[in-house]
């Protein structure tokens, strides 16, 4: 674990991005894992078009998706019939909907797909919705942390990512995130 500290403005994330592989660097040398190892956990999750599934799985998602509705449920095939695909590349386990749901718990958004699917949380994984305005800061950042147990990344830079949580949920996220890294056997996560 390293803590990066300083005052407003000094750069914190601005080197956090470098290290994260999102900025090139201007000179020197920076020694990380392959990109696809490394996660970047901001203050402001990411919410990618698509479903519940999509947004736990996410970046592991195909992001070509033909969503043209937002508050329908996602089928196993696009709209021309073919396969909806995903790439696993960066899972490192096959994830069961039974799974998907117990990490929601673990993050605490246990009734998140059982809202979404209208009563329903396995249908609740395929809800499409505007997740960015559904979610509040909060809850998106704990399905950041979600994200996390689901690919397992050997590498997490995270900035601010707990600002919206309270001390016993930040609390709660990173004691998760330290079991998570010790049932996996590795010290990067």
């Amino acid at each position: 674990n390293l803590l990066i500290v300083g005052a407003s403005g000094s750069g914190k994330s601005s080197l956090l991005r470098v290290i994260a592989g999102l900025w090139e660097k201007e000179k020197g040398e920076i020694n990380r894992p392959k990109s696809e190892d490394v996660y970047f956990l901001p203050q402001r999750p990411y919410c990618p078009p698509g479903s519940l599934r999509d947004q736990l799985l996410y970046p592991s998602t195909e992001h070509n998706h033909d969503y043209t509705r937002i508050g329908t449920i996602a089928s196993d095939h696009r709209p021309d019939g073919g396969p909806r695909p995903h790439d696993e590349r960066r899972l490192w386990k096959d994830w069961k909907d039974d799974d998907l749901l117990h990490i929601l718990e673990r993050v605490d958004l246990p009734h998140l797909a059982t809202r979404a699917g209208d009563g329903d949380p396995h249908r609740g994984l395929d809800a499409v919705l505007d997740w960015s305005n559904t979610l509040s800061l909060g809850e998106q950042q704990r399905l950041a942390f979600a994200r996390l147990i689901v690919n397992r990344p050997r590498l997490v830079v995270m900035d601010e990512s707990t600002s919206a949580l309270d001390v016993v949920a930040e609390k709660k996220m990173y004691t998760m995130l330290k079991d998570v890294s010790m049932e996996a056997g590795t010290a990067g996560l």
